[in-house]
C-alpha cells in the first residue's frame, strides 16, 4: 500500500493540479483575469488527496492507480487545443493509449471510447469549419490525418496484445464471461452504482466544475470531449459487467479534475480574502468528514456506512473497516499442517472461493501473519483454482493435484449455478466416486469462521482415465445450454 501511495497516489495528486492549472491557462487565453495563484496550487491537491475513493482500492490492495498516470496525462497534453494538438502531441496520446490496456485490460474501455468520441469530435469540427465557409476536404484531410497518427500510435504500442493474449482481451464474449458478476443493468443501474459509490458530494462538486468549464470558451472543448467520453465509457462498461471500486479509476481522474477545477473557481469568485479562507475551511471540513466517513475505522472515524441515509446520500455507502477474523489460529494451524503434507507433491489446490476460505487465504497467511515465523511460505505450493464456470472454464490443476483442501458447507462467491467447479467436485470426494476415487481424507479438521470446516485430502493413486471421463461429463452437463463450457481444453 504505501509502494503504491508513493509511485503513484502522489504522482496523480500532482498531475491533477497540472492539469487544473492548464485548464485555468487556457481559459485564461480566451477571457483573461485576476488568477488567484495560490489558490490555483492549493486547491486541487487538497481536493484530490483527500477524496477516499482515489484511495480506497489501494487500502484494498488494488495496484490499478497506475492507470490514472496515463489518463492525466492526456488531459495535460490536450487540455489548451483539445482538437488541434502538434502531431508530436498526437503521437504521445496514441503511445499511453496504447499504454492502457497494457496495465489492466478493462482500461481498454478508456481507449476505445476516446477514439471512438475523438474521431466523431474531429468530423464535428471539420463540419462547423465548413458551415463558415472553410475548406471541408482539406480540414478534413489534416484532422484525419491527425487521428490516422493518434490511432497508429495506439496501435503499435498495442502489439503485445497478439496471438493468444489479444484474443483473451479482445475476442473473449466479456458480456457472457461477466454475467454472474452483473448487478446493475441499464442506465438507471449504471447510475445508481455511481452514486453509491461516490455520493452526492463528490458527484456535485465533479458536476459544478463541469458547469464552470462549460462556461469558458478556452475550457468548453475539453469539457465537453471528456464528459460526453466518461459518459459512454459507464454505460459500455456497465453493459459488460458492475462497476468494482477498481474500475472507478476509469471515471476518477476527470472526476478529480473537475472537482478540482470547482473548487478553484468558487474560491475565485470570492473577493474577500477573509471571506475565501472561511470557505476554504468549510469544504476542507466536508472533504475530511468524506474522507474519514469511507477510509476510518469504525472505532476511530464518527460516520460509517451504518449511521443512516443522509449520510449514505452525502458520501455514498463505500466504507473500509479493516479486515478482522476471529479464527487467525486455525487459519495458521491448517497453513502449517498444508505445509507438512508431503511438500515433495505438485500444488496443493483448495476447493473454495469464498473470503472464508480460498487460495489466497493460505496462499498469503506467511505474509498476512508475519508476527508467526513458522508459518510456511506456500505462495509456490498453492494452485491456481478454477473458480467461475464462465470464466475460468475446467479445473485442470484439481484433476492433477495430489492434495485438495475442501471445506464444508462449499465456499463460493457467486451464486453455486456459477460455480460448479468447485461445487460438483465436492461432492464426487464426499461420495468417493469419478475424481473422488483414490481420494483419501486426513482425519484433523480446522473450525474457520461462520461454521466451516476445513479438511485436507491427499491422493493415494493416480486419477484412472475412466474416473477422469465421468468426471469430465458430470461437469459438461452442468451446463446444458453450453455443454462445451467446462470440456478440458485443446493443450
Amino acid at each position: 500500500m504505501t509502494a503504491v501511495t508513493i509511485l503513484y497516489g502522489v504522482p496523480v495528486v500532482l498531475l491533477v493540479s497540472a492539469v487544473v492549472r492548464r485548464l485555468d491557462e487556457a481559459g485564461a487565453a480566451h477571457a483573461p483575469r485576476a488568477s488567484a495563484s495560490a489558490w490555483l496550487l492549493v486547491a486541487p491537491l487538497v481536493a484530490s488527496a483527500l477524496l477516499p475513493q482515489l484511495w480506497f482500492p489501494v487500502v484494498e490492495g488494488w495496484l490499478d492507480l497506475v492507470g490514472c498516470l496515463p489518463i492525466l496525462a492526456i488531459f495535460w497534453l490536450l487540455a489548451r487545443e483539445p482538437l488541434a494538438p502538434s502531431h508530436g502531441r498526437a503521437l504521445a496520446i496514441g503511445v499511453l493509449l496504447g499504454l492502457l490496456p497494457l496495465l489492466r485490460r478493462w482500461y481498454a474501455f478508456f481507449t476505445a471510447s476516446f477514439l471512438l468520441v475523438y474521431a466523431v469530435a474531429l468530423l464535428g469540427a471539420a463540419w462547423r469549419e465548413r458551415a463558415r465557409g472553410g475548406g471541408f476536404a482539406s480540414s478534413l484531410r489534416s484532422r484525419g490525418a491527425l487521428l490516422a497518427l493518434l490511432a497508429g500510435a495506439t496501435a503499435v504500442v498495442l502489439l503485445p496484445l497478439t496471438g493468444a493474449v489479444g484474443e483473451r482481451v479482445f475476442l473473449r464474449d466479456h458480456v457472457f464471461v461477466q454475467a454472474p458478476y452483473r448487478s446493475t443493468a441499464g442506465v438507471f443501474g449504471a447510475a445508481l452504482r455511481l452514486w453509491t459509490y461516490f455520493g452526492s458530494l463528490t458527484l456535485a462538486g465533479a458536476a459544478v466544475g463541469l458547469v464552470f468549464a462549460l462556461r469558458e470558451p478556452g475550457t468548453r472543448v475539453f469539457a465537453a470531449l471528456f464528459a460526453i467520453q466518461a459518459a459512454a465509457m459507464l454505460l459500455a462498461f456497465n453493459a459488460v459487467q458492475t462497476f468494482g471500486e477498481n474500475h472507478f479509476y476509469l471515471l476518477l481522474p476527470l472526476f478529480l479534475v473537475l472537482e478540482s477545477l470547482a473548487l478553484v473557481r468558487v474560491l475565485e469568485a470570492i473577493r474577500s480574502s477573509a471571506a475565501r479562507a472561511v470557505c476554504f475551511v468549510v469544504v476542507l471540513a466536508l472533504l475530511l468528514v468524506n474522507f474519514s466517513a469511507v477510509l476510518l475505522p469504525r472505532e476511530l472515524g464518527r460516520f460509517t456506512k451504518r449511521d443512516g441515509a443522509a449520510v449514505e446520500a452525502l458520501f455514498g455507502r463505500v466504507a473500509y473497516t479493516p479486515a478482522a477474523r476471529a479464527d487467525l489460529e486455525e487459519v495458521a494451524r491448517l497453513a502449517r499442517f498444508v505445509g507438512s503434507v508431503r511438500p515433495e507433491s505438485r500444488p496443493v489446490y483448495v476447493l473454495a472461493s469464498s473470503p472464508t476460505l480460498n487460495p489466497d487465504v493460505l496462499r498469503n497467511a506467511r505474509l498476512s501473519l508475519p508476527e508467526r515465523p513458522e508459518i510456511p511460505d506456500l505462495r509456490t505450493r498453492i494452485a491456481t483454482g478454477s473458480h467461475v464456470d464462465r470464466r475460468d472454464g475446467f479445473p485442470e490443476a484439481l484433476v492433477a493435484a495430489e492434495v485438495i483442501v475442501t471445506a464444508d458447507p462449499p465456499q463460493t462467491h457467486l451464486a453455486p449455478s456459477e460455480q460448479q467447479v468447485i461445487v460438483v467436485p465436492l461432492e464426487e470426494i464426499r461420495a468417493g466416486t469419478t475424481i473422488g476415487q483414490g481420494l483419501r481424507a486426513l482425519p484433523e479438521t480446522f473450525r474457520l469462521r461462520n461454521g466451516v470446516v476445513a479438511r485436507v485430502h491427499v491422493r493415494d493413486r493416480p486419477l484412472a482415465a475412466e474416473d477422469r471421463r465421468a468426471f469430465e461429463a458430470r461437469l459438461a452437463a452442468t451446463h446444458p445450454e453450453k455443454p462445451d463450457l467446462l470440456l478440458p481444453r485443446e493443450p
